[in-house]
């Protein structure tokens, strides 16, 4: 009958008469104690407050009662009675039987609410009564029982029929025996050593061994005997066969053992679908691919008892890669291994197993596409480890393969609005301006060189007509008609091409533009984007240009008409003084002078000068010509061996100093398309240079090379050399290097001799160091374009 809770601890102390009444918190503490309760355990209210409720039980019975009332918590029993054995500070043993009652608050315990009584008179005449009965019933039950009268030296003396029919020996066979010999186990004595404890009452279970071998359980119990002087000289020895008790013990121990090994597979599974609920439900909050890729590494070594775990999925390129690995120290395993080639390509499961236990590798497979597989090592189950890493496989495969894709999302969209952002960057930063406007004309884009160029600022053009804004009053209507043609035929003539054309200014300044316009198809329409340049500045140096090529034109006209006119006023002079000094030598031919060797040094002297001034003359002719465009070129198949060789024999087949050329042919020799006239006099230009600037040096050297595409022409001497710094001035007019001293020239020569090979369509360049000589290196392609 549930009792009525008192609305305050003052109606609590005198509650239930004689009771002991108190309170509990959930920790099991006392926070209130009734005075009967103090008196019942002689002490004070107070002592008893904050006590834990076990520190009052006995000690034998602590664990019993606190089971009891922590399945009554946690089951929310409203209400229990329980009778245990409690002891007082003072060391009185007591018993109590009592009332608790949960007090709880929107369903859930907040303390406990307890009633005792003493009933220590009770439970010890209980105990008393069933002692007596116990023996009462021991020494009914024993009537029938087998015995055995041993002596203290554990002799058998005498047996009777019951014993004998449990043992199956008769009396005979019995007599004279040692007790011991009747036991299954023999190694000690179980009778003697435990005949003291057996004849104070206690009983044990022994193994007895048949005559025919078999076991017989029995429950002994020993009576000691005593003679008239009360002293002990043997043992009645009762045996009570269990043998049937045991084998319903055996069945029902090897039942339990089933069941709690049927438990204990339950309990195992329940864990097993609690982890992999645990690892489903964490996936599912698992946003990103990295986190994915740990919580299932971990969970396999963590929850699964897996040694390690390894993650590989296929990469954009196609091959396989380790992605993620659990625990951290583990080292990586190559992602090309054959086991894992085979899970992969064939989508099947591959174990392989060692004395350290085996390796299982799983695919990952994701709407019937293979993204990659699981690696794991194992020492339990193959099979059943097998089982866990397949499904933890087929839970994981679709969120990885959401995760990738998440992923492969997220990066597309950072890749296209940092193109965007690029875009837009370069669309600002252009030099031209660019507008967009869509199939009605209105604008749709317009960067910060459109404003900067037109006058109109962004806000003001989105959204608005291109054509009220930029293009003149006069374009306007084919502007329309344009547009209008291309969306009706697909045929724009000024599109794809650059026009150029003059635009309005927001000011409504006219000013001209480079014009292209690209026409876009999306699948809403078309849009046009137009690249405009403006090139009022470039327009303006065109004519400032072609006004200043205008003058050059009719400055170098001049130019060469004064030294056409100059070079032959020159030569008029040069003809008479020439033709006068020949007829002065002839004359002097005929006289007898006393100081003829002088008068001919001079003359010589003077033939050498008009020969300088008239080859001056000649190379600046040549340079007018050049530079008019009026020379010659006349090119034809030449044989460049035998123009080489006549020249050396013809120009350099006698030199004073008794030098000669030394020519080399390397290559299977082509025949050129050349001017003769032209080359002869570059080859003959090099050739002097190379006597003239190497006094005292060896023979010049003329290489030929003919190689695939080109003839390669090499003229080296051992002569004075060039400056390094003057080397890049060299092929100017009338330039001469700093070293050449007292040696005749006039700086023409190279000059000329560049713009011929250059005509020829070819190149010359030189390599020199001073005092060491010089070499110059001409290349003549096979095809060229003579000018």
């Amino acid at each position: 009958m549930k009792r009525k809770t008192p609305n305050s601890e003052h109606d609590l102390q005198h509650a239930h008469g004689r009771d002991m009444i108190y309170k509990l918190d959930g920790n099991g503490r006392f926070t209130f104690v009734n005075n009967a309760m103090a008196k019942f355990f002689d002490a004070t209210t107070e002592s008893l407050l904050g006590l834990y409720f076990t520190d009052v039980i006995r000690e034998d019975y602590r664990k019993k009662v606190f089971d009891f009332y922590v399945d009554q918590f946690e089951r929310k029993l409203p209400s229990t009675y329980f009778e245990f054995p409690v002891i007082s500070p003072s060391g009185k043993d007591r018993w109590v039987g009592q009332s608790v009652e949960a007090v709880t608050n929107e369903d859930q315990i907040v303390e406990f609410l307890a009633v005792s009584s003493d009933i220590t008179d009770r439970v010890l005449a209980s105990l008393s009564l069933r002692y007596t009965e116990e023996r009462y019933r021991h020494v009914i039950e024993n009537i029938n029982l087998g015995t055995l009268e041993v002596t203290q030296d554990d002799t058998i003396i005498s047996a009777n029929r019951s014993f004998c029919n449990l043992s199956e020996y008769e009396v005979d066979e019995l007599i004279t025996k040692k007790a011991v010999d009747l036991l299954k186990e023999r190694k000690d004595s179980v009778l003697v050593k435990r005949m003291a404890d057996l004849a104070n009452g206690s009983a044990i279970e022994i193994e007895l061994e048949s005559k025919s071998g078999n076991s017989v359980w029995v429950m002994l119990s020993v009576v000691p005997i005593k003679n008239k002087h009360n002293e002990e000289i043997g043992h009645l020895c009762v045996f009570h066969n269990v043998s049937k008790m045991k084998l319903q013990e055996r069945s029902l121990q090897e039942l339990l053992e089933e069941v709690e090994s049927r438990n204990e597979d339950l309990k195992n599974k329940q864990d097993f679908l609690t982890s992999i609920n645990d690892f489903a439900a964490k996936l599912i909050g698992s946003s990103s691919l990295g986190q994915v890729l740990d919580e299932m590494t971990m969970t396999v070594v963590q929850k699964f008892g897996f040694i390690d775990c390894r993650i590989y999925l296929f990469g954009d390129d196609g091959k396989l890669r380790q992605v993620a690995f659990f625990p951290n120290e583990i080292l990586a395993y190559e992602a090309d291994s054959e086991s894992l080639q085979k899970v992969v390509s064939e989508g099947v499961a591959v174990v392989n197993s060692s004395q350290d236990g085996s390796v299982i590798n799983v695919p990952l497979i994701a709407d019937g596409e293979t993204l990659g597989a699981i690696r794991s090592k194992t020492v339990n189950k193959q099979w059943e480890d097998l089982q866990t890493l397949t499904t933890l496989s087929n839970l994981s495969g679709n969120r990885i393969k959401s995760a990738i894709v998440k992923l492969k999302r997220l990066e597309a969209e950072r890749a296209l609005k940092e193109s965007e952002t690029r875009l837009r960057s370069i669309l600002d930063s252009a030099l031209d301006a660019m507008i967009t406007i869509d199939e009605n004309g209105i604008v749709t884009e317009w960067n910060l060189r459109a404003e900067e160029i037109f006058g109109y600022s962004i806000d003001e053009t989105l959204g608005k007509d291109l054509s009220n804004l930029i293009v003149p009053e006069k374009y306007r209507e084919a502007h329309n008609a344009g547009m209008k043609h291309f969306l009706n035929t697909g045929n724009g003539p000024i599109l794809n091409q650059r026009i150029e054309i003059h635009a309005e200014h927001k000011n409504g300044d006219y000013f001209p533009v480079e014009l292209s316009i690209v026409p876009i198809q999306l699948n809403e329409g078309y849009l046009f984007s137009a690249f405009i340049r403006d090139i009022t500045l470039k327009k303006k140096a065109e004519d400032d240009m072609s006004t200043a090529l205008q003058k050059q034109k009719e400055l170098a006209e001049l130019k060469s008409r004064l030294i056409s006119m100059t070079s032959h006023e020159y030569r008029t002079p040069l003809t008479t003084i020439k033709s006068s000094l020949d007829l002065l030598s002839f004359i002097l031919e005929n006289q007898n002078l006393l100081n003829r060797d002088k008068i001919e040094k001079n003359i010589n002297r003077i033939n050498f000068e008009i020969d300088r001034l008239n080859t001056l003359v000649n190379d600046i002719l040549t340079v007018g010509k050049l530079e008019a465009g009026s020379l010659p070129f006349r090119s034809e198949p030449t044989d460049v061996v035998e123009l080489c060789s006549s020249l050396i024999e013809n120009t350099f087949g006698h030199q004073k100093d008794g030098r000669v050329v030394n020519l080399e042919v390397l290559g299977n020799p082509v025949t050129l398309q050349l001017d003769e006239s032209l080359y002869s006099h570059i080859l003959s230009n090099l050739l002097q240079n190379a006597f003239k600037y190497s006094p005292l040096g060896k023979n010049p050297q003329l290489h030929l090379r003919f190689g695939e595409e080109h003839l390669e022409i090499r003229v080296k001497d051992s002569g004075i050399g060039i400056p390094l710094e003057e080397q890049e001035l060299l092929f100017d007019s009338f330039y001469r290097g700093s070293n050449v001293k007292n040696i005749q020239g006039h700086g023409m020569g190279l000059a000329i001799v560049k713009q011929f090979v250059e005509l020829h369509g070819g190149s010359i360049e030189v390599i020199s160091e001073e005092g060491e000589g010089t070499e110059f290196i001409l290349k003549q392609p096979y095809k060229q374009n003579s000018q």
